[in-house]
């Protein structure tokens, strides 16, 4: 909240500085004709410069510039993230009018479909030309996800700077070890025809039964030299194993009841954001955690121990603070929430687990390197 206030502070300071009106028509005494002419005159100069360059001759492009124009525009597109229909307004194509240039932007429909795959393979062949320098090449594969009911995984050649090669079409839920391993030795087959020149010497995946497996047949087959498991996920799936305890189990189950009726309950969370505003000057929001990503449940834990002070203020509040913080006098807390909150031994067992699962996490992101997948293995 503080920090919205003092943005608005600064704003109202600036605002006060334009010597115009801002969000209404700037009626006063002072307003003179000369002031009005001056204006009109200046729009009619723009007017009369638009038709100047209107009218001026620009050389001619031939189609092939053309086309090397829509796909170095496209490129620029795509590498800066900006959206396909940005230059189909009509402010921008007021500009490309006024330039009266013989190119215009391409269409948000070729942005997005002809120049698309005339992007995908421009960086393809950056890809082949990377790896073709390369003396030895790693080939990963992560990343398993459904697309479109079919599932696929990214298929990952490090140089070591991770190169997106193409996907593997492999339900590794359902397909038998040499079912996968025929698929992965067919995409090395592909890559070596592709640079003309074998490249593949290592194999990295994730450490799950069936990639164990395949490793060892790729090695077996001797389609590549090495094949190992990635670090980042091992430590993941050891992660897993620490929550199977039992004893952390159920603590992981009432940190994510906590994180949960904080986040998704209006009254509750109003009540903890005001007390963390009181307590440590900002406001919080609660972190929850992904299966997939366990770096994700040590910011859990992390948040927790930062905002236990109004987490157990919330309980004071709603039973005796209820008129000076304007509570609705029928509000009860959840039996349980009030029961997780006052128990000292919870508050205990969150700083433990942050300094379990704290330097593990550390090292998964050490290992991933914030990049793309299994970018350090």
């Amino acid at each position: 909240m503080s920090a919205m206030v003092k943005h608005m502070q600064r704003h109202i300071i600036n605002c006060e500085k334009i010597s115009r009106g801002w969000g209404r028509m700037l009626l006063e005494d002072n307003v003179l004709v000369e002031d009005l002419e001056r204006q009109s005159e200046g729009a009619q100069a723009l007017r009369s410069m638009a038709q100047q360059l209107q009218a001026k001759v620009y050389p001619h492009y031939s189609k092939d510039e053309r086309d090397a124009l829509d796909r170095s525009f496209a490129r620029a597109m795509h590498e800066s993230g900006a959206e396909f229909g940005m230059f189909d307004h009509t402010a921008w194509k007021n500009v490309f009018d006024l330039l009266h240039l013989p190119w215009s932007p391409p269409s948000s429909s070729e942005l997005s479909t002809t120049l698309l795959s005339s992007c995908y393979n421009d960086v393809m062949l950056d890809v082949a030309r990377a790896l073709r320098e390369s003396p030895a090449v790693t080939l990963g594969v992560d990343g398993a996800t459904n697309v479109l009911s079919r599932s696929l995984s990214n298929v990952i050649a490090h140089d070591p700077r991770p190169w997106f090669v193409e996907y593997l079409r492999a339900d590794l839920k359902k397909e038998s070890e040499p079912e996968v391993t025929k698929k992965v030795e067919e995409s090395i087959t592909r890559m070596h025809t592709y640079l003309d020149r074998p490249v593949v010497f290592a194999f990295v995946s994730d450490s799950c039964n069936l990639m164990r497996a395949v490793r060892k047949s790729l090695q077996d087959h001797n389609s590549v030299a090495f094949a190992y498991g990635c670090g980042a996920h091992a430590l993941n799936n050891f992660c897993e194993d620490i929550v199977k305890n039992p004893g952390v189990k159920a603590f992981v189950r009432n940190t994510v009841y906590l994180s949960k009726i904080v986040k998704n309950t209006g009254l509750l969370n109003k009540i903890f954001s005001s007390l963390c505003f009181d307590f440590l000057q900002r406001q919080y929001t609660m972190v929850l955690y992904s299966a997939s990503r366990w770096s994700s449940v040590n910011y859990m834990f992390q948040r927790l121990a930062k905002v236990k002070r109004p987490m157990t203020a919330v309980v004071t509040a709603v039973m005796n603070e209820k008129v000076e913080r304007n509570i609705d006098p029928s509000y009860q807390l959840p039996s349980e929430f009030t029961s997780i909150v006052m128990d000292p031994q919870f508050w205990g067992n969150v700083s433990w687990h942050v300094k379990v699962f704290d330097p593990i996490c550390k090292c998964i992101g050490v290992m991933e390197s914030n990049s793309a997948t299994m970018s350090t293995a």
